[in-house]
């Protein structure tokens, strides 16, 4: 404990302006949909509109009825992400995502597969989405209204089911939504996205973003390329991840397969409109 004279030599120091003084904390209350909007974008993204960069390695699992599910392929995923900020309670996102498809056993990143369940040689379609437009408020996600896509937090008060145990705090993101693919596909993805961070950066006003991590699980139909149509069942994704405040965090070897396959995709600016 702090004698009476040592205090006050602090409180000079601080007056003086060469120590700081403690910060007042934003007592966050996720019951709120405005502090929900504002934990999520801190967690997901980083509020100054800097780009921000996240990988998530993880494995697909095919899953048939009376069968245990089987890993099939390996997968990485790389997205870079800026927020905007319109108010305290809307938000404008870009974003651009890869899923490049890896050999299970290897880890290598294939152009062909070895369909283990219809046994045919099948060209392999990476995920790609060029430029991912959003604007996300306290009343949910917007809907454009020029589509048919469903989506969970369309319109909708956004009040997430947030768990906090000490100063760890993790928001599951669910994003269940049903939609027409530029294909023309009917598809649908059961996904939930669980961000882990700190409650004290997420509350410290003097931050932009907090530090973060992921972990994502999903289901959607097989995928259009591996022509399993008359296969009952679906797939099954996990993934874990990490967000980077810049490209130069992200393992060599993804950084060369993106530059070889979609070049300027994590270093080209985004359009805002």
């Amino acid at each position: 404990m702090f004698k009476r004279r040592e205090f006050l030599a602090l409180a000079g120091l601080a007056s003086a302006g060469l120590i700081s003084p403690a910060r007042a904390s934003l007592n966050l209350d996720f019951t709120k949909p405005a502090d929900n909007l504002y934990g999520l974008i801190k967690l997901m993204a980083d509020l100054s509109g800097q780009p921000r960069y996240w990988v998530q390695p993880g494995r697909i699992y095919a899953f048939r009825e009376g069968r245990l599910a089987e890993p099939i392929l390996n997968y990485t995923g790389c997205t870079v992400r800026a927020v905007r900020r319109i108010s305290e309670i809307e938000y404008q996102s870009r974003y651009r995502g890869w899923m490049l498809m890896q050999d299970p056993l290897t880890n290598e990143v294939i152009d062909e597969w070895s369909n283990p369940i219809t046994g045919e040689l099948n060209n392999v379609t990476h995920f790609v989405t060029y430029v991912g437009k959003r604007t996300f408020t306290d009343q949910g996600v917007k809907y454009s209204g020029t589509s048919s896509a469903q989506f969970t937090w369309f319109d909708r008060p956004f009040v997430l089911p947030w768990q906090v145990l000490g100063d760890d705090i993790w928001c599951p993101f669910e994003q269940f939504s049903i939609y027409t693919d530029p294909a023309g596909n009917k598809r649908y993805e059961k996904a939930i996205h669980t961000y882990h961070g700190s409650l004290s950066e997420l509350e410290d006003p003097e931050l932009t973003m907090a530090q973060s991590t992921i972990a994502s699980q999903s289901q959607s139909p097989w995928f259009p390329w591996m022509k399993m149509d008359r296969v009952n069942g679906h797939l099954i994704l996990r993934s874990l991840g990490k967000k980077y405040e810049t490209a130069d965090g992200l393992m060599p070897w993804l950084l060369g397969e993106l530059d070889d396959r979609y070049p300027g995709g994590l270093t080209d600016p985004f359009e805002w409109d």
